[in-house]
């Protein structure tokens, strides 16, 4: 998570279990899965009803900034969670705070374990590519201390 996060801040948690699909040939998860993962956090973040409603009115969200670091693996069965924070950073932009925690190994819990923290920055453009303003309503939303 941010570096500068307050305790009263709670991550928004996904689960997300590790799929043969989701893995390479040695059964450890394809690194650009994670992407997906972070991608599908937000979404329900934001919302499948607001997505569709902005899509509607020609508007949307583009990643322009995405830094991974990965620590750990994980493989074939393992039980994640994504922890994502979201905050504006302007009128234009979001800044999400994306990290994927093992919470359990082939159904058996263990204490979580970091494997990936990532920062992914976003645009709001319109549908030209030209940036928009969030509208207030998500930008009230996302500058509260829980998503």
């Amino acid at each position: 998570m941010r570096d500068d996060a307050t305790p009263e801040e709670r991550p928004y948690r996904l689960p997300v279990r590790i799929y043969f699909e989701h893995t390479d040939a040695l059964g450890i998860t394809y690194h650009s899965n994670y992407l997906n993962f972070f991608e599908r956090a937000r979404s329900e973040i934001i919302g499948l009803g607001e997505l569709v409603r902005l899509r509607e009115q020609q508007l949307g969200f583009v990643v322009y900034d995405v830094s991974m670091r990965f620590k750990l693996p994980s493989k074939l069965g393992d039980d994640l969670e994504i922890r994502s924070l979201v905050r504006p950073m302007s009128a234009v932009r979001l800044r999400c705070w994306q990290d994927a925690y093992r919470v359990s190994e082939a159904g058996r819990a263990i204490e979580p374990a970091l494997l990936v923290a990532s920062v992914i920055d976003l645009a709001f453009i319109d549908v030209r590519g030209t940036p928009a303003r969030l509208p207030d309503a998500l930008s009230q939303r996302f500058a509260s201390a829980a998503p």
